[in-house]
């Protein structure tokens, strides 16, 4: 019931971030030129990675730790990892904005651009901001408050910086302004989070007795920080590496694809928010086949759901480009079809490295992502000197899918979880014989560069999902369980899945008898 309360106001709140944040994009990389937009994403890397190890793990750790503990009822141990936690962030967050802005020389003249020393100094201020919108929004996540953290997250922070790029831009104010203008987001943020988190948390503590949980948290958050960092490096090393051996306009080139290609994924971003805390309380309760069919489920609607925005992006690459970002992005078409194959092959796998946290496999996380991480700075190396932004996307794709696969391995290995059921299957083999087709038939340059064309394939990937459902006849019995909770939550009735859904799934079941 948890997931069904809560995962539809994660998706609405994700999905308008996807708008907000690829706006406040668009609008700086038409305002700037193509070099500081690459200056800009150097650094939002480097300060991501740094505000992941300011934070030792306890943003990914406290929804599942705390989860557990409140399942208990000891309200002990939630209280003194809360504690403990804030007082790492205070210290951490500001020593690491401090290195930051001292070494801003350095790090440019690593990158073989004296000018990127500017954007670092101002984007160090980011660092101990996003710790703690990071942290207050994982203990959030952790007793059950969904709304705030979407909200705080993923709403208010990108709208602030729309609304003051927008004066930016009518102002026709410099690079340095753009800058401040995303600090400034985070910084307003954090303040409204504070002041919102203190009430909510406290409420579901009934009492603020404190048992010895530092050392236990910091445990199990450590091997976690190794995997946040890790993934971070999975996402960063391209860019970063591109800037070492490409100049700034090719990192802003790819960058644009990578934001778009990025969106795909949302969908799952979205469902994990909240799938963590429910499966660690299942798994608590000695419910791993429970988890198993939820994983499986979001899996797949995930998965058809993100198929409309995959058939867009990667047939026509180029008008998607244009249209965002300016036709001087358009030269990355190629680069945006490769990352948003490897992206989809990501939301297809679901959950994995989610479920293995929440079944308290966090070690085998950090051992999969270590080998990813390998594999992608020697491709890199090996591919960006030759083939520029498309060697970067050729890498990031591998590593995506090498990622997937070990860990998803590992899943199955250890809980003997996995969402390849039958009917997902079906699904899969439908869009890859569309992909086929579409991929043979001659429209590269009417959907590309015709607006007819344009209009017309975008409705037509909306509709290939609800053709794929009735031909695969991909509703399950236990995707009509799920999506009756969900429905009874949100209208307090089932008459959707009473009238129709039930329908499919006898229709189905009729026709496999």
């Amino acid at each position: 019931m948890k997931v069904a309360k809560s995962t539809p106001i994660a998706l609405i709140g994700i999905a308008i971030d996807v708008i907000l944040v690829a706006v406040l994009a668009i609008l700086i990389a038409r305002h700037v030129e193509q070099s500081e937009f690459g200056f800009f994403c150097l650094s939002l890397e480097i300060v991501r990675l740094l505000s992941i190890l300011s934070g030792l793990g306890f943003p990914q750790g406290l929804p599942r730790y705390i989860a557990y503990q409140l399942g208990k009822g000891d309200y002990g141990k939630v209280w003194s990892s809360i504690v403990s936690s804030i007082c790492s962030a205070c210290f951490l967050g500001p020593l690491f904005a401090l290195l930051l802005y001292l070494n801003a020389e350095y790090v440019s003249q690593l990158l073989h651009k004296p000018e990127f020393a500017h954007t670092i100094k101002v984007m160090a201020l980011v660092v101990p901001c996003m710790t703690f919108v990071n942290l207050l929004v994982g203990q959030l996540r952790a007793v059950h408050e969904v709304k705030g953290g979407v909200f705080f997250q993923y709403i208010s922070r990108p709208f602030i910086g729309i609304v003051l790029m927008s004066v930016v831009m009518i102002l026709q104010l410099s690079y340095t302004w753009v800058l401040l203008v995303y600090v400034t987001s985070f910084v307003v943020t954090l303040v409204a989070l504070v002041i919102f988190a203190e009430g909510k948390i406290s409420k579901h503590i009934p009492t603020r007795t404190y048992s010895p949980a530092t050392k236990e948290i910091l445990l199990f958050s450590l091997p976690l920080l190794g995997s946040g960092i890790l993934a971070q490096i999975l996402m960063s090393t391209d860019t970063l590496l591109l800037g070492y051996f490409e100049p700034a306009q090719s990192v802003g080139l790819y960058s644009g694809a990578l934001r778009l290609a990025r969106l795909i994924p949302v969908l799952s971003t979205a469902a994990a928010f909240t799938y963590l805390p429910v499966a660690s309380e299942l798994f608590s309760q000695n419910k791993t086949g429970e988890i198993g069919k939820v994983y499986a489920t979001i899996t797949k609607w995930v998965f058809i759901a993100t198929m409309p925005l995959f058939l867009y992006m990667f047939f026509a690459s180029d008008s998607v480009l244009r249209l965002s970002f300016g036709s001087k992005y358009t030269g990355a078409g190629l680069t945006l079809k490769i990352l948003s194959f490897g992206y989809l092959l990501h939301v297809a796998f679901g959950l994995n490295a989610v479920t293995c946290i929440a079944i308290g496999r966090v070690k085998l996380v950090f051992i999969m992502e270590f080998f990813a991480v390998v594999a992608n700075v020697i491709l890199d190396i090996i591919l960006i000197p030759k083939y520029g932004v498309v060697g970067a996307a050729i890498t990031s794709c591998a590593s995506l899918i090498l990622a997937n696969v070990l860990v998803s391995v590992f899943v199955y290995r250890y809980s003997a979880i996995h969402p390849f059921l039958k009917s997902y299957l079906r699904m899969i083999l439908f869009l890859v014989a569309i992909s086929i087709i579409l991929f043979l038939l001659p429209i590269k340059d009417y959907i590309n560069h015709t607006t007819p064309g344009m209009i017309i394939f975008f409705m037509f990937s909306l509709v290939i999902p609800v053709v794929g459902v009735v031909v695969t006849n991909a509703v399950t019995a236990e995707d009509a369980s799920v999506i009756a909770r969900i429905e009874e939550r949100l209208t307090n009735n089932t008459y959707f899945s009473d009238k129709y859904l039930s329908r499919i799934t006898n229709r189905w079941d009729n026709i496999t008898q």
